[in-house]
């Protein structure tokens, strides 16, 4: 237990540098997983990353597998599966379910992440929240807390139907704005028994109370929440 803790906190203290150092990299690492192992209604996997563009140095020694599986809200959540060096099947491996941070998606720093705990032993998933990335949604780049929270749930769903993952320890990670939405599932779920963030950022306290603690006045709140009702009468018109 003492391992896999300071494995989640070694993973948190990785630069978030990698959102923005742009370095693509096109090799697809193969894996041999079985399309058969994948039991979740939905689900899909594929052997390697078709386009890789992720922004981050690659460890070769680390396969990577596109994902997709679905949430209860009906999206589709698509994600890299990240599986330790001398990958075995026919193993149990603990697993963590990675996402953030706000607005960016898996071939960054959760991606990042989720390499560097496969490389201490990990099988690692790193999705995109529903209507970002690769992910589902007609409606793009919703910034939702519920769906998100969702989603570490339905990833959970995912991880835990792969024979070579251990039910009993799976694991989450949020980073920055994913943060709130990590924690938030790991309370109401169960199944999550360890949880870690890193460069923690709670969106919902923010949007009630302002950034960095600079609290809102109550009216200041009020104006906040008048131009947010403004705001969705225009969105609404796209909907």
């Amino acid at each position: 237990m003492k391992n896999w803790k300071k494995a989640l906190l070694v993973a948190s203290v990785l630069t978030l540098g990698a959102v923005g150092a742009y370095q693509p990299s096109y090799a697809a690492s193969n894996a041999t997983v079985s399309q058969s192992q994948v039991h979740l209604q939905g689900a899909t996997m594929a052997n390697g990353i078709a386009n890789d563009t992720r922004t981050f140095a690659i460890d070769n020694n680390i396969k990577v597998v596109d994902v997709r599986f679905p949430n209860k809200f009906g999206f589709t959540v698509a994600g890299h599966l990240y599986l330790p060096a001398n990958f075995d099947a026919n193993k149990k491996y603990d697993a963590i379910v990675v996402s953030g941070a706000f607005g960016a998606v898996k071939e960054q720093t959760s991606g990042l992440h989720a390499q560097e705990l496969a490389k201490r032993g990990f099988v690692a998933v790193a999705f995109d929240p529903s209507t970002n990335g690769e992910s589902s949604g007609e409606i793009r780049d919703v910034g939702s807390p519920e769906i998100y929270t969702e989603d570490y749930s339905a990833a959970v769903d995912f991880l835990g139907s792969l024979d070579f993952v251990n039910r009993n320890r799976i694991g989450a990670l949020g980073i920055c704005g994913l943060s709130g939405p990590a924690i938030t599932a790991a309370v109401n779920d169960v199944r999550i028994k360890a949880v870690a963030t890193t460069a923690m950022y709670d969106m919902s306290d923010s949007i009630r109370n302002h950034y960095n603690g600079s609290y809102y006045t109550p009216e200041q709140r009020e104006a906040v929440k008048a131009e947010m009702a403004k705001e969705r009468w225009e969105a609404s018109r796209y909907w």
